[in-house]
């Protein structure tokens, strides 16, 4: 993302009409944005490159971690920054409130 918006040697593609891909590792905070700023006209954008590299199944990467964690984890690797105290309180919220329904309707 940094390359994309800085290096001059994508100057000429300032006023193009473009389908980007980023390569970066994690997405990028405001993926789309961004690259707009130099380049207005981008129609598109895309990832080639992934969060997870490791060949360790999802399961096994959750393994002994809490819903909240897995949770909290999934909002900073879409978001790129980690949940607020606001943000962690009402995913707690709201797993407790599944919890109870869950529970409610097993009793039955």
């Amino acid at each position: 993302m940094d390359a994309l918006r800085t290096e001059p040697e994508h100057t000429e593609h300032e006023r193009s009409w473009l389908h980007i891909t980023l390569t970066d590792p994690d997405r990028p905070h405001k993926a789309m944005e961004r690259p707009k700023e130099r380049f207005p006209h981008t129609l598109k954008l895309s990832f080639t490159a992934g969060h997870h590299t490791s060949d360790e199944s999802y399961g096994t990467r959750v393994n002994g971690r809490s819903d909240h964690d897995i949770t909290l984890g999934f909002v900073e690797h879409v978001t790129n920054v980690p949940a607020t105290a606001p943000e962690r309180d009402l995913l707690s919220e709201g797993l407790e409130s599944v919890r109870v329904q869950v529970a409610a309707r097993e009793a039955r």
